[in-house]
Order: C-alpha cells, then structure tokens, then sequence
C-alpha cells in the first residue's frame, strides 16, 4: 500500500506538462552523475551581469574559452520575458510552428535544446548559451521577418529584440559586452586587439571602387537639407567627417585608429592620400565595411532628418568608444 506521501507525489507528477517532466528528467540525470561530471564540466572563471531593459542578465567567461548567457538572460535578452517554462524548452515552443523552425539550422537547435552546463563560481550547477548561439539566433529570427513568416505580434517583437541586438552588439560586440561585466576584458591576450586589426587592414592599399554607392551621398545630404549634385565629383569637407563618424568609427575596436595611422592627412593638401577603405583587407575588411554601409543607408532611407537618424544610429550601431543605448521604444 503506497504512503500518503508517495500518492501526493504520483500525482504531482500527473499535473506536470510533458516539457516540464522533460526537464526535471534532465536535471536529475545530471544531478545523479553530479560527483562524476564534475571535474569535467567547464568552470567559470569570470563571472559578471549586465542591465538590460529593467532585467538582470547573468554572463560568465568559461575556463574553456567560451562566453555564456545564463538560461532565463537568453530569453530576456530577445524579449521573451515572465515567467513558464525555462531555457532550451521554452525557446524550442518559441520556435514551435514548423515555417519559422526552417530558417533555423540544426546546429542552433541543437544547442537551444542542450543548454551549456557548468559551474559557476560558486560551484552551483548552471546552465547556459554560447554567445555565438544568441547572434545566430537573432539572424535567423531576422530572416524569417524578412520572409514574412512571422505572424503574430509576440514573434514580431522577438524579432524586433533580435534586429536590435544585431545593430547594437555588430562585430565582437556580444563578446565585448560580457567581458566588460565579468571583468575578463582586462586579462585578454595582449595581441587579441592585433588579431582583430590583421583581420581588417590591409598591408598594402588596394586599388579603387566604388565602395560607398551614391545613395549612401544622396540620403546624407537629403537628411541634412541641402542639395544634392550626382555628377560633382569632390565632396565637401564636412562629407569626410561625417563618413569617419557613422562608418568607420562603428566597425571594430582599433580599426579607425589605425587606418588613420596608415594614411595620414597630407599637411600641404589638407586631405589624405588615398581612401580609408583603399587600406582594408579584399577578404574581411571590405565586406565587414560594405555590411556596415548597408545598414546605415536602410538606417537613412526610414528616417526624414539627421536627428532622428543619427539617435537610431546611436542605438543600433554605437560608436565603439561609447556605451550602446539599449532602448527597445518605438523611435520618433
């Protein structure tokens, strides 16, 4: 005959969902081979949380190299906010209906289904996504926007969350960004910046293209009330300042800097020798800086003055020297 407390538990394990059996499951396998897994289980060796829209995302460097986003801070951080099932399984019923499952690769399906575990800091068993995951993640939840497969008005704003991260943490900035909170920013290698300057500057100057398209001209002098000539073919000097500060300051840490360095304005002529983008590299450079370019013409083409433009610029894609405005609001 079963114990009174042994029928309260057959029955509190009737009322459970199918998803949170699943998950009590997991976590009691793994907390059964807690004693054995440990000593293999990646640690955290930096620990930190950031702000976000009025939630507290947890971030943690790992003794393997690799940077996590705690389980409920990954849902926080695309907008899937309040309570219910938590981490992988509730990111899986995000991605329920089988039209916006297919923009996703089995990769990131995988990974969402089997979150990170490791120790924390406290030697508490946690669960977590690599940062690589998030930016995936927000691409493809992009892309099924652009598709239109997104029909309701909680996937729209997933996707909202998403096309937002993408601007606001572009090139190394989701890595920047948890190791700015955990603290491990001041213990990188010496040379990562170098790492990041080879990827994009070239050793030789390339030969010319046209690499900002006379629509990027057009919207800049529209957006600043003044009039437009296609065929002059020198552009005022305020064209190079504004180029410097809504391009190349955005691209990646070090890259103005050192463009800058390379070539520098001629005293005699007051200008510089060749373009700055004559300096990147053909393989990453220039297509990093044409992506770049991209974004600020769409940026361009939905705003009607420089004002409000530059603040959605400000917010998606910060100079790399500043804080990134996180404001998720309707712009003006």
């Amino acid at each position: 005959m079963k114990t009174p407390q042994e029928k309260g538990g057959i029955a509190r394990a009737k009322a459970l969902t199918p998803e949170k059996r699943k998950e009590i499951a997991r976590k009691g396998a793994i907390a059964k081979q807690k004693i054995v897994a440990e000593k293999d289980l990646p640690r955290a060796s930096h620990s930190g949380e950031r702000e976000l829209d009025g939630y507290t995302i947890p971030v943690h460097n790992l003794s393997d190299g690799r940077r996590v986003i705690s389980e409920r801070g990954f849902l926080a951080i695309i907008g899937a906010k309040g309570r219910g099932a938590t981490g992988g399984h509730r990111l899986l019923r995000i991605l329920a209906d089988p039209i916006i499952k297919s923009f996703f690769s089995e990769e990131i399906l995988a990974a969402i289904g089997e979150p990170i575990p490791f120790l924390s800091k406290t030697n508490t068993l946690t669960y977590g996504y690599e940062d690589k995951i998030l930016h995936k993640f927000c691409i493809s939840f992009s892309k099924a926007k652009n598709s239109r497969a997104l029909k309701t008005e909680v996937q729209l704003r997933y996707a909202s969350y998403c096309e937002t991260l993408l601007y606001a943490f572009a090139e190394l900035g989701i890595a920047g960004w948890i190791d700015e909170a955990t603290g491990f920013q001041r213990e990188r290698a010496r040379d990562a910046l170098h790492r990041i300057l080879e990827k994009y500057i070239a050793d030789h100057w390339a030969r010319w293209a046209k690499t900002f398209p006379d629509e990027f001209y057009e919207h800049i002098y529209r957006l600043r009330k003044l009039p437009y000539d296609p065929d002059k073919v020198q552009r005022p000097g305020f064209i190079g300042r504004v180029t410097t500060d809504i391009v190349y300051a955005r691209l990646a840490p070090g890259v103005l800097e050192e463009l800058q360095k390379k070539n520098p304005v001629i005293p005699a002529t007051k200008r510089r020798r060749h373009k700055h983008f004559q300096w990147l590299t053909e393989d990453y450079g220039n297509p990093k800086l044409k992506e770049h370019i991209g974004k600020v013409i769409f940026l361009m083409s939905s705003h009607t003055s420089w004002d409000s433009f530059y603040r959605r610029l400000q917010r998606a894609s910060p100079k790399l020297h500043e804080t990134a405005e996180f404001d998720f609001g309707d712009d003006d």
